[in-house]
């Protein structure tokens, strides 16, 4: 009995885990028109963040997921949606990756590993990626911002858009990629 229970309460941690590191690229969007569709979700969202942040670059940040908030059963008609939006922040990382031919995977346990010149490197969605980067031997842009762990990343100017640097750096070469399903 002793074993089971120990097995619940290390899965209650994954799940817990899991549902925090979820809770931080989560942005909310209170009264959204209701003349808003699905497929002018994106739009609406940029203009929004545009219209908050005066720098805000448009491709610097992508949407995994959205979707509408139920209203309250006894909520008027009138009462305006609310969007809840999930943001990648591992997309730039990747990006990168890719274009400097480093195959790379990822699941559900969010944790990369790269094995590049005999190295075993991880990165987790709230590693510094500059360390990551440094140990693959890549540069990274000046520009590079990750967030710290217990924030919300927010979007701003400083937001590493990988498309601004893939000029700058030549080709690397190729790695193997192990996925760490195992989330350790």
């Amino acid at each position: 009995m002793g074993k089971l229970k120990q097995a619940n309460l290390l899965m209650e941690g994954r799940i817990a885990a899991f549902q925090d590191s979820k809770r931080q690229r989560n942005l909310k969007i209170w009264s959204v028109p209701e003349d808003i569709t699905d497929t002018e979700v994106p739009h609406y969202i940029r203009r929004l963040l545009r219209s908050v942040l005066s720098s805000f670059k448009a491709k610097a940040i992508s949407m995994e997921s959205y979707f509408w908030i139920p209203k309250p059963a006894k909520a008027p008609d009138w009462v305006p949606r609310d969007l809840l939006i999930c943001f990648q922040s591992l997309r730039s990382k990747k990006l990168h990756l890719r274009d400097h031919a480093v195959a790379y995977r990822w699941g559900p346990a969010r944790k990369l590993t790269v094995l590049y010149d005999r190295k075993r490197i991880q990165i987790q969605q709230q590693s510094d990626a500059r360390k990551f980067f440094k140990a693959l031997g890549l540069p990274t842009p000046e520009t590079l911002q990750t967030p710290t762990p217990g924030t919300n990343p927010q979007p701003s100017a400083e937001t590493w858009d990988v498309r601004n640097v893939q000029s700058f750096y030549p080709k690397a070469r190729p790695a193997a990629v192990e996925l760490n399903s195992a989330g350790t």
